[in-house]
């Protein structure tokens, strides 16, 4: 009995070094972006940053550095925990998004392009994940990239 304790706590003391060692080595933040092409001239960027278990937020902007202040007028801010799930379509330069959870409106009410926001409840979600190649829409996900850093 003693000495599964003993290996008990010898393997509680290496997973609280790893962490410890872990946690100075590595950034508490990751990124992602991913663009997409709305018109000739007009281009927006969905940008994730996660942190820890439980933030983890999506952004749409105009603005392509994803280390720029992400909580900006110019942006339409989803809150959600997890990762966020977006099916959209590109229409005569009108950005159509299907989100799993809405977005939050820009605070000037002004995004320098058109975005329609369908929001569905949870069974017609459900059925659009199975639906949404045959209504042409394409599934967006936003990756975080370890070699995205923020200084």
């Amino acid at each position: 009995m003693k000495r599964y304790l003993n290996i008990s706590l010898l393997l509680i003391g290496l997973c609280i070094l790893a962490l410890v060692n872990n946690s100075c080595a590595i950034s508490p933040y990751s990124y992602g972006i991913v663009s997409l092409k709305v018109s000739e001239s007009q281009e927006v960027y969905f940008k994730r940053e996660a942190r820890g278990v439980s933030h983890d937020s999506l952004v749409l902007s105009a603005n392509k550095d994803y280390c720029a202040e992400q909580f900006h007028r110019s942006t339409s801010i989803f809150h959600a925990s997890g990762s966020h799930s977006i099916y959209y379509k590109i229409e005569n330069g009108i950005l159509i998004m299907y989100p799993s959870s809405a977005a939050t409106p820009p605070e000037s009410g002004q995004f320098p392009v058109k975005v329609v926001q369908h929001d569905l409840t949870t069974l017609d979600y459900a059925e659009l994940q199975n639906n949404h190649k045959k209504l042409g829409l394409k599934y967006l996900e936003v990756k975080l990239d370890e070699k995205l850093k923020c200084k």
